[in-house]
């Protein structure tokens, strides 16, 4: 797909080059937005065939929850991580933990992950985008 992404404007160029330069360059506009869209979603596709691939190994699920019931999210481990009260990185880490230990799916991990930054982003929610931003920072 990314060979695809990087060749199709030189097979474009070479099929049009018959046509009215204003189709060509319309058409070409077309077909380059397509292709930086293919390049862009390509490496986030190969990350979510790795990542289900890694979900669906029981071995390798149970050993990043072993790994994960080793930091002290009490402590400072934690905290360079996220500067939030306690309650919220508690939650966090039930969350992570619960879906490791319940041998989720990647699309569950995917509506946890939504929901919980939905209720996280909720208090700005009326917030104007320089206000967001502002904030943000």
């Amino acid at each position: 797909i990314r060979t695809f992404g990087k060749s199709v404007d030189g097979w474009l160029r070479t099929a049009l080059g018959y046509l009215p330069e204003r189709l060509k360059t319309i058409k070409l506009t077309i077909i380059n937005a397509f292709a930086m869209t293919l390049r862009r979603y390509t490496p986030l596709n190969h990350l979510v065939q790795v990542a289900r691939a890694v979900l669906l190994n029981a071995t390798q699920v149970n050993q990043m929850l072993a790994d994960l019931n080793k930091v002290d999210f009490h402590n400072e481990q934690a905290w360079w991580v996220c500067e939030c009260d306690d309650n919220l990185i508690s939650r966090i880490e039930r969350k992570f933990k619960n879906h490791l230990s319940s041998q989720s799916t990647l699309e569950d991990w995917a509506q946890g992950l939504d929901s919980l930054l939905n209720d996280l982003l909720k208090p700005y929610s009326n917030f104007t985008a320089e206000k967001y931003a502002k904030q943000a920072k």
